[in-house]
């Protein structure tokens, strides 16, 4: 997924916070070593402005 936060020009807690999640849950899916769920996926697509597909093909490049 690469670096979320630098996509919104936000440090790692501001956008975890707009996600509703914890900013340790947000580096670890950030990272890849952990897997989240499609309403995860969901609300950083929204947050980013992107429809899931571009999320999701990005991710696998």
């Amino acid at each position: 997924m690469g670096s979320l936060t630098k996509l919104l020009n936000r440090n790692q807690l501001e956008f975890a916070s707009i996600l509703g999640m914890h900013r340790t849950q947000l580096g670890h899916v950030e990272q890849g070593r952990k897997d989240c769920q499609l309403s995860t996926l969901l609300r950083i697509a929204d947050a980013l402005g992107l429809p899931l597909s571009m999320l999701v093909r990005s991710a696998e490049l």
